[in-house]
């Protein structure tokens, strides 16, 4: 006698890779006419949760201090407040404190090794500063920018290649760095039209990304760093 049989059957599909090993890198997407860097996916759906999604904000908020930080030197040298020194301290502060989120993943020297670097680089930011307020030439600041990237870049590199390309990280501090410059020069200048686009700049590559970038997630420096470190230690981000 004929019966009919029926199965329900669940699939599961997912925009990423699976999670891995740390050990092991994920498939990446090149695209053709696009930078030397790869293109990722999103991140697989087990990890879109409250634990990455407060871990991403933290950075955000981070990184947001860190970089509006520069701007409130330059605007407490501008005006000769008796705050600038505090201003800056709390700058640098801002800075080690970024390779605070790098301990509970790569280690102790790790972390404080990119602290100091984000540190030394915003120090070369308020040398920027002074220079713009006396008049001086920026050529030798742009030369200790650059350097100081390629630092920040090649240690990042070197402890997530698969998820922070050393060509995407330069690409992005570099651009930070003209921005600041951008935004220190049209401030002394009484420019508030530059200032006002600098300023936005700043926060799309330090902290929100542009809209509808190609690179998705990876288009800001802070998601940058948290999707990165949320893709290789997917695990420790489960639920």
């Amino acid at each position: 006698m004929y019966k009919l049989i029926k199965h329900e059957i669940t699939e599961e599909h997912f925009n990423h890779p699976m999670i891995l090993p740390n050990n092991v890198k994920p498939a990446l997407v090149a695209q053709g006419d696009m930078p030397s860097y790869p293109v990722f996916h999103q991140l697989p759906d087990p990890v879109i949760n409250e634990n990455t999604l407060m871990f991403r904000m933290d950075i955000r908020t981070a990184l947001t201090k860190f970089a509006l930080g520069m701007i409130n030197f330059a605007v407490a040298t501008e005006g000769n407040l008796n705050s600038a020194s505090d201003v800056e301290t709390r700058l640098y502060k801002a800075g080690a404190e970024l390779g605070s989120f790098l301990v509970p993943y790569y280690g102790m020297t790790a972390g404080d090794t990119v602290g100091k670097l984000f540190s030394a680089l915003a120090r070369i930011g308020t040398d920027c500063v002074v220079a713009v307020r006396d008049g001086k030439s920026l050529d030798a600041i742009g030369v200790a920018w650059a350097s100081c990237i390629e630092d920040i870049a090649t240690h990042l590199n070197a402890l997530n290649p698969a998820y922070w390309p050393k060509e995407l990280l330069i690409d992005q501090l570099t651009n930070l760095c003209k921005f600041w410059k951008d935004n220190i020069i049209a401030r002394f200048a009484k420019d508030t039209a530059g200032n006002t686009i600098s300023l936005d700049n700043i926060l799309k590559v330090a902290v929100t990304g542009v809209p509808d970038h190609v690179l998705a997630s990876y288009s800001s420096i802070a998601d940058t760093i948290s999707q990165g470190i949320i893709a290789q230690f997917s695990r420790l981000f489960l639920k």
